[in-house]
């Protein structure tokens, strides 16, 4: 047992830690959405191991999506595991399956002690049996938070039936966030972690409290309706905070699934198995895990074409995290106080006479507690529910320029009071799927879902390779893409005007001077390219014009195009071409736009040397305030009145 003095100590060391982090004093991890666990195997013949069960499952599989899911589901490895794929279960809010977690530990555990017990060994030793072969899995499989919080509360399960005590799951609970944190505090800021956690609590702790408020002790259905409902609630908050948007049939996909997946994992396992000695038999066995996850895709394509099934929240303020949990902390310990209050006085009346037991029945029911009539209930549960409203990020107050960290690439977003946006440009040459990564999470975390026009100043793919990935994200709608008459018959664009029809979105050739309004905002092409061989030259140039301020936006244009679209006018912003390259943004361009700010939108470490030392000095001959992706990240400019 950990001693009180010693556990203060490891708090405090934690508490430091994190305090650290929070004054920036130590770098926090970004958590994302597509990061997997690397393995960190030390030890051989699980190395051995891992790479014998993943050729296993490849040849369990029938293609390379079911290869992926169980991969993913047996080894906690979802790099193989197509993106499409996982965004499918992720909005239905089902992503957990395919993590490893307690029900799958559970299931090892429970096989191997009943196993062992069948061939002649103790309960206990059987149990401590089955924790060393869970320690060995969570070791081959890498070690994922979640998986090290399963094993460490099912070994302190076992301690608890060596010693003959009691089992008590939110301590355990807390000592294994302590263990984990000891080895990294900076856990707490993972995304994993959190979830992890959070569902386990809500299952521990607040479930309960429901369960008894609601009185619903003894039906099994209400209870594992409950069950659900509480983790959802729990962890709403936390997946508003990290993936900006809510599955809100989430508890109905849940209750369907959950179940369905331990069938599943469990076809899986025996499957791996059962190819040990003959694989046709194995691929017999995994014939169930094929037509449940066949049957769960199916149910998560139906449930998204329901109305309203993703809820964009954006990304809560950190006070509205904090509103959410004071009012769902104050209302479970009303509940647990109220639930107490009535167990005291059953037990007092159980003490009287049984004719003063029967009088004081009949008051306390013509007198009973507003708290304890059904109607009160519902209502409660109902605004229980209800605060889940207070996670919505609040829309933007003023217009903003932003220019997003794509790596070596280009992405402007252009950001409308009260919602809705216009894209420039989005692609990357260095981070491999940048539309869905990248871009259509941000777009989420403002809260931007109409997105009035996508504009593609020239083909190259460092330009446009993400604006696929938005044009097929369900949650945004595209009114419109627009590209220049110069670039009409490229190659590149076909496959994105096939997609802009498939979503129902307008395609534009756009010439010099055509204009375009999206609320305040107007944009207009000030030159609409070369015909040049060299697609940077037939880059479209953008003015946009917002309540006196205006921003010009260059594309990949060198210096054939600026000569040949002079003169320019001044602006208060200006997005240097092509990356900040020496070639671009000349001395001409820089005397006749003048502009106050510079955005230059370059990779860190790219081989090219963007931005070019000759293009920042040319920029601090000027006065203008250069600021840099390669350097700051994200980039945002607000446009004040």
């Amino acid at each position: 047992m950990i001693r009180r003095p010693l556990l203060w100590i490891l708090t405090g060391w934690i508490l430091g830690e994190l305090l650290a982090a929070w004054l920036g004093l130590v770098e926090v991890p970004a958590s994302s959405y597509y990061a997997s666990e690397t393995p960190d195997v030390s030890l051989a013949f699980l190395e051995q191991g891992k790479a014998f069960l993943r050729e296993s499952l490849r040849r369990l599989s029938a293609d390379d999506e079911e290869e992926g899911i169980f991969t993913a589901l047996m080894l906690g490895d979802k790099r193989s595991l197509p993106e499409d794929t996982y965004s499918l279960f992720q909005n239905g809010g089902i992503a957990h399956i395919i993590a490893i977690s307690g029900l799958h530990l559970s299931l090892i555990a429970g096989a191997a002690r009943r196993l062992l017990q069948k061939l002649g060994l103790s309960k206990k030793t059987a149990a401590l049996a089955a924790g060393v072969l869970l320690l060995f899995y969570v070791l081959m499989i890498g070690g994922a938070v979640s998986a090290w919080r399963a094993f460490i509360m099912y070994s302190v399960q076992t301690g608890a039936m060596f010693a003959k005590r009691t089992y008590d799951a939110p301590s355990a609970l807390g000592l294994a966030g302590l263990l984990i944190l000891l080895k990294d505090p900076l856990y707490l800021f993972n995304a994993a972690f959190q979830l992890s956690f959070g569902a386990v609590w809500a299952l521990s702790v607040a479930a309960p409290v429901l369960t008894r408020w609601l009185g619903a002790e003894k039906s099994g259905i209400k209870r594992t309706v409950i069950a659900s409902a509480a983790v959802q609630l729990v962890t709403f908050p936390l997946v508003a905070w990290h993936f900006y948007k809510l599955p809100l049939y989430g508890l109905i996909m849940n209750l369907l699934v959950v179940p369905l997946t331990g069938i599943a994992l469990a076809s899986v396992f025996a499957a791996a198995l059962a190819a040990l000695i003959y694989v046709p038999g194995g691929v017999f066995l995994c014939g169930l895990a094929h037509y449940v996850f066949l049957g769960i895709r199916w149910l998560c394509a139906q449930m998204l074409r329901l109305p309203g099934a993703l809820w964009v929240t954006g990304q809560p303020r950190t006070w509205q995290l904090a509103l959410y949990y004071g009012l769902l902390a104050a209302a479970l310990v009303l509940m647990k106080w109220r639930c107490r209050k009535a167990e005291r006085q059953d037990r007092e009346r159980k003490t009287a006479d049984a004719g003063a037991k029967t009088d004081e029945a009949e008051d306390s029911t013509d007198r009973r507690s507003v708290c304890d009539r059904p109607a009160f209930r519902a209502a409660a549960a109902l605004l229980l529910c209800l605060i889940v409203l207070f996670l919505q990020r609040p829309a933007r107050t003023q217009a903003a320029v932003t220019a997003l960290y794509v790596g070596q690439g280009d992405c402007i977003v252009l950001e409308l009071p009260g919602g809705g946006a216009v894209l420039i440009d989005g692609g990357s040459n260095t981070i491999e799927n940048a539309g869905t990564k990248v871009i259509v999470p941000y777009l989420q975390k403002q809260r931007l879902t109409q997105i009035h026009a996508v504009f593609l100043s020239h083909p190259d793919t460092d330009h446009i390779n993400g604006i696929s990935a938005v044009l097929a994200e369900l949650t945004l709608k595209v009114e419109m893409v627009c590209a220049s008459e110069v670039s009409r018959g490229c190659e590149e664009y076909e496959a994105l005007r096939e997609a802009a029809q498939t979503v129902g979105a307008d395609w534009h050739w756009l010439e010099a001077g055509d204009r375009l309004k999206a609320g305040e905002m107007e944009l207009s092409v000030q030159f609409e390219g070369l015909q040049a061989e060299n697609t940077n030259d037939r880059s479209m140039v953008l003015l946009m014009e917002y309540e006196g301020f205006s921003a010009l936006f260059m594309g990949d244009a060198e210096e054939a195009e600026e000569s040949a679209g002079a003169p320019w006018p001044r602006v208060d912003l200006l997005k240097a071409a092509h990356h900040g390259s020496r070639f671009s943004t000349g001395e001409a361009l820089l005397e006749q736009t003048r502009p106050k700010t510079v955005l230059i939108s370059a990779g860190r470490n790219n081989p090219y040397g963007h931005p070019h030392a000759e293009t920042l000095e040319r920029l601090a001959a000027i006065g203008a305030q250069v600021h840099c992706t390669a350097e700051e990240g994200n980039v945002t400019v607000e446009l004040r009145k």
